[in-house]
């Protein structure tokens, strides 16, 4: 079809509030979407962060949603941005192929009238990449993605890893118990732990807030779940999930590193395949894991899924990495020796400017 003709057949608009349930039943009909497309996470990040929202809507010349593409203004001292989509794993264009591109030419549009420094694509998967690069953004593959297909537990206790199904008979010896959360008070036992291993790694920790706001907007739905591995009724490792469309997301994972010996992130992970499996669930998104970081891998390999490099998108081609600029070090050496007590009241301070 010429480009001329199709482009007079697709309108490319902002989604609208009366758009929402028409909205969420594309995402249901798309098997590649995920949490991070939906209204409820948009609604998160708006409450929590004040991002402001351009999500992009592509409908053929019967008014049907063909195409989204999910983006946030930000403006802070890492300058001006519009993301897809921030404080989130993945993000990105999702839809017909030849609907995308009208898409990422409205970004440019956007970033122009904006006057942005930079435009960043979360995209996954990444069957977009040739586009994206054709317009000249710069494709960053520093991450994995770990898929794990979900199988009756028996068959897969087979497959995982021998030193993983040891650890995960060492933390039931050790009579670790895995329970679900069922009340937003004893949020603060996940948050505690969160926050520990994120200044472990360098990484500002939001203020709990941010996790009410997802179990309040997410509760109902049955979009979320959090599980906490207790022992001598200690809480000592928690995750949240995301379930939305079949697939299950391995959102936030972390643990009180004095038990670490005790395997409990083994217990609850397989807790969570066993979860997902009795919910009918068709997958396990493990999350991502930078290129470099052998240990996690190893960890999440353990468990036998699908390892998938998937990229970052920046534009322009020169743009250089927050995390690889003087604020980006600089804020991470921060965080990994800033004394906690010091460090948890300047951890939301530190991601809205910083983000």
């Amino acid at each position: 079809m010429n480009s001329n003709i199709l482009e007079n057949k697709i309108q490319v608009n902002f989604s609208s509030e009366n758009e929402k349930k028409e909205y969420t039943n594309f995402l249901l009909n798309n098997s590649d979407s995920n949490i991070y497309h939906t209204i409820e996470w948009k609604e998160v990040l708006e409450k929590y962060f004040n991002f402001d929202p351009y999500y992009l809507i592509a409908r053929n010349n019967e008014n049907q949603i063909k195409a989204i593409l999910p983006l946030f203004y930000l403006k802070n001292l890492c300058g001006k941005r519009l993301d897809s989509i921030p404080f989130s794993t993945y993000g990105g264009v999702l839809g017909n192929d030849r609907y995308v591109e009208f898409l990422v030419k409205k970004i440019f549009e956007i970033n122009d009238k904006l006057k942005c420094k930079y435009i960043i694509i979360r995209q996954h998967p990444t069957r977009y990449s040739e586009l994206f690069e054709q317009i000249g953004m710069k494709k960053i593959v520093d991450r994995w993605n770990h898929m794990l297909p979900i199988k009756d537990p028996k068959e897969l206790w087979n497959e995982i890893d021998k030193s993983n199904r040891n650890s995960i008979r060492q933390a039931i010896n050790h009579n670790v118990k895995v329970e679900l959360i069922s009340d937003i008070d004893t949020l603060s036992d996940f948050y505690e732990m969160e926050f520990l291993t994120r200044k472990k790694f360098g990484d500002p920790t939001p203020h709990i807030s941010f996790y009410q706001t997802i179990w309040k907007k997410m509760r109902k739905k049955g979009y979320v779940k959090v599980f906490i591995a207790k022992y001598n009724s200690v809480s000592i490792a928690s995750s949240m999930i995301f379930n939305f469309n079949n697939n299950v997301v391995y959102a936030f994972a972390n643990s009180d590193p004095k038990y670490l010996k005790l395997r409990p992130n083994n217990l609850i992970l397989w807790k969570i395949i066993e979860w997902s499996f009795n919910k009918g669930c068709s997958s396990l998104d493990m999350g991502s894991t930078l290129i470099g970081s052998k240990g996690l891998f190893s960890f999440k390999s353990s468990f036998n899924p699908v390892n998938i490099q998937y990229a970052h998108f920046y534009y322009p081609g020169d743009s250089i990495l927050i995390k690889d600029t003087f604020l980006g070090k600089v804020g991470k050496k921060f965080v990994e020796k800033t004394p906690a007590v010091i460090l948890k009241p300047i951890c939301p301070f530190l991601i809205k400017k910083f983000v």
